[in-house]
């Protein structure tokens, strides 16, 4: 009995320091936490100091002046186009220029046209060079164009004639023989040479740039075969 006594005296002497090692724990780990809770509630109180961030310096190169971005057009017809004419089209390659710089031009209805975005950085007026200003000579009286036997039809009211006329043209692209009684050079150098006045016209240095011009044409097997030419 006096041995069992004994063993249960120790084993109660032991469980009691255990027990007050784990409440002086619970104790150190309470004060802990409330240390920290006073802590943030101190730093929420505290105003917050906002430093300015200090100068950025790049280490990269200046921006190139050269690489700047311009947006144009190096790809435009007028009326000196045999397709651009038969379409109704009338503008000359100063309308062209002038529709560029933001400026305003009529449509062959009647109305105005102008560009929405503003004026174009550059611009190139590139009618074709095959036939460069026939249709117009065709389509003014007196001249000798006007007087080829189906140059009227290519302005008929009756499609069938403007398509059969206007195939005379392109089997004269896909096979590259020229109309014998559309080739008179002149017609084609005065075209040419309002293109290129045009162009030295409407050129202002610093502001707006022209270029001279023309679209080569070819339909080699009926592939189409078209380049423009600055």
């Amino acid at each position: 009995m006096t041995g069992s006594f004994r063993l249960s005296r120790k084993a109660q002497s032991s469980g009691a320091k255990g027990a007050r090692k784990f409440g002086s724990g619970v104790l150190v780990i309470a004060v802990a936490v409330a240390a920290c809770a006073q802590s943030e509630r101190h730093s929420a109180d505290m105003p917050q100091v906002m430093r300015p961030a200090g100068e950025v310096v790049s280490d990269g190169e200046a921006p190139n002046p050269l690489r700047n971005a311009y947006f144009g057009d190096l790809h435009l017809h007028t009326r000196n186009s045999y397709d651009a004419y038969l379409f109704n089209v009338r503008a000359s390659p100063d309308d062209a220029y002038t529709y560029a710089k933001g400026g305003t031009i009529r449509h062959p209805l009647g109305y105005d046209l102008r560009l929405k975005s503003g004026a174009l950085d550059f611009l190139a007026v590139t009618d074709h060079a095959e036939y460069l200003g026939v249709l117009r000579a065709i389509d003014t009286p007196g001249t000798e164009y006007s007087k080829v036997p189906y140059a009227r039809s290519l302005f008929s009211s009756d499609r069938s004639e403007v398509f059969d006329a206007f195939g005379r043209f392109v089997t004269s692209l896909r096979t590259g023989i020229v109309l014998p009684e559309l080739s008179d050079p002149s017609a084609t150098g005065s075209a040419w040479q309002q293109t290129i006045d045009s162009a030295r016209r409407n050129y202002e240095p610093g502001k707006f740039t022209t270029f001279v011009g023309y679209e080569f044409t070819s339909l080699p097997g009926t592939r189409n075969l078209h380049r423009n030419v600055i």
